[in-house]
């Protein structure tokens, strides 16, 4: 399905590093050239991390310049903006983004922001990184190859046939907000775990990004997951799957 990738990429390493800000800031410009976008953009934490490993790259006066809010030509014209975790809120992003050093919350809120826009990242740490990149199958910038794999799959096929149903079943625009579509969702899971299919967390993010999930829906419902799994209640209505719902999704999963 496949609906609402976008281009995801990472610079292999972590940290302030400034040879990783610059083969960050190289894939931004080419990016940009290649899309022919006018704009891009780069997401910090705070924009008093712009002095250190930025400034070092791209010099004191053009990252002064990014931290009171103007924008900066980059070496090859391509126009640069930076947006922090507080002023990300208020704006989108209309090119190609590069996120440095972002918190995984912070992550989510870019993947809103720019939606389908080219996107890469820099992690503070290795780990916060390996799951954003799992999340949207990134590619690593600078690989030989550009191939890039299909679809994610579930290791569970039930639990695939499941989440499958549930996708068709709800509106994707606003997840699982309405009461119903909720209540069809933590069913689910209660349904799948009673009755022992196990899930590996992990891997749900990604498979809902790629089958028209947002980013924080793909989050909310992960998290939801685990949740209930560990034991936690959480209320819901009426069952809208019926009894035989459980035979019904193993039956099909078979016939995949």
């Amino acid at each position: 399905m496949d609906r609402h990738r976008s281009e995801a990429f990472y610079v292999d390493g972590a940290g302030p590093d400034p040879e990783l800000f610059r083969q960050g800031l190289a894939w931004l410009e080419e990016t940009s050239k290649a899309k022919g976008a006018t704009t891009a953009y780069l997401v910090i934490p705070k924009l008093s991390q712009l002095t250190g490993t930025v400034s070092d790259v791209i010099g004191e006066l053009a990252a002064d310049a990014l931290s009171k809010g103007h924008a900066v030509r980059l070496p090859g014209g391509t126009q640069l903006l930076a947006y922090s975790d507080r002023t990300l809120g208020r704006n989108f992003i209309r090119g190609p983004v590069l996120m440095v050093y972002c918190l995984p919350e912070t992550m989510t809120k870019v993947d809103l922001a720019a939606g389908d826009q080219p996107k890469a990242l820099i992690p503070w740490l290795v780990e916060e990184g390996r799951q954003w990149i799992a999340k949207h199958q990134a590619r690593k910038i600078g690989a030989e190859t550009d191939d890039v794999a299909g679809p994610p799959r579930l290791s569970n096929p039930v639990v695939e046939r499941a989440f499958q149903r549930l996708t068709e079943s709800v509106n994707l625009s606003t997840g699982i907000a309405h009461k119903l579509d909720r209540d069809k969702a933590v069913h689910l899971f209660r349904i799948l775990k009673r009755n022992r299919e196990e899930i590996d967390f992990d891997e749900l993010p990604g498979w809902f990004i790629a089958n028209g999930w947002r980013s924080n829906h793909a989050d909310e419902l992960t998290q939801m997951a685990r949740d209930i799994y560990a034991g936690k209640r959480i209320q819901a209505g009426t069952n809208p799957w019926g009894g035989q719902t459980i035979r019904v999704w193993r039956r099909e999963a078979q016939d995949q």
